[in-house]
């Protein structure tokens, strides 16, 4: 019977098992690097369309200040790679991770506007808008500031 070739990756596989565990540690730091330097070029490269976008009037500038909110997040980004030398998860400093809530909560308040201002436009009483002398009751909690 013949012998099936081994695939190219395969064959890499064969030589990195061969290296000594402290090469196999650097080539595995290597490869980050290589996929965190891939990654932000990736992102650099859709800022810089994004922000043609901006200037030619295609997009909204807020769009760019999202993405360069994500770019401040992704430069303290930490991958941790499993066995096999791919990404597992992801580990980002403290100040990075509030940034990131703080972002993914501002989208979330876009979104609700977005979904709700058309119903807004139609004016208070379209709209279905209640009288706050009417729900206050409702929302007064003692000692809380709406209370007073």
């Amino acid at each position: 019977m013949g012998q099936v070739k081994a695939s190219p990756l395969q064959q890499a596989l064969d030589v990195v098992e061969n290296l000594s565990p402290e090469d196999q540690e650097t080539l595995v730091e290597l490869m980050q690097r290589r996929l965190v330097e891939r990654r932000r070029a990736e992102i650099d490269h859709n800022a810089a369309v994004t922000l043609q976008a901006v200037r030619e009037g295609q997009a909204r500038y807020s769009a760019v200040e999202n993405l360069t909110s994500g770019l401040d997040i992704l430069k303290s980004v930490q991958y941790v790679v499993n066995q096999k030398g791919k990404p597992a998860a992801v580990q980002i400093d403290i100040e990075a991770w509030e940034s990131l809530l703080d972002w993914l909560e501002d989208l979330d308040d876009r979104t609700l506007v977005k979904a709700v201002l058309p119903r807004l436009r139609l004016g208070p009483e379209k709209a279905g808008a209640l009288l706050w002398d009417e729900v206050k009751a409702e929302w007064d909690v003692p000692g809380s500031e709406l209370a007073r």
